[in-house]
């Protein structure tokens, strides 16, 4: 699960299997529906096209994007996924790759 505000308005996601999105901004809705972005994914050391309906992590990839593109939505994140550091060895479905 996700959990961020946009300025002041809260926004939860989560995929249950499918994705969710709970927010009073509905265009704050659309624009995670239907935005995808060229974003470097630290998971699997790449660039990749996202989309936040994809995944947690590219919910999670889309998020950070307008945080650095556009600094005056002020997001920030109250939960968020973890992000793999160097000393973790992972595990088999989130390898790190040394």
């Amino acid at each position: 699960m996700i959990k961020a505000s946009v300025g002041s308005i809260p926004v939860e996601i989560w995929f249950t299997p499918s994705f969710n999105i709970k927010t009073t901004d509905k265009r704050l809705e659309l624009l995670l529906r239907n935005v995808s972005f060229e974003v470097f994914d630290p998971w699997e050391t790449r660039m990749r096209e996202v989309k936040a309906t994809k995944s947690i992590i590219d919910a999670y990839l889309v998020l950070e994007e307008y945080r650095f593109k556009v600094p005056e939505m002020k997001i920030t994140f109250e939960e968020a996924p973890e992000l793999p550091n160097s000393f973790d060895q992972g595990s088999e479905e989130n390898p790190v790759i040394h």
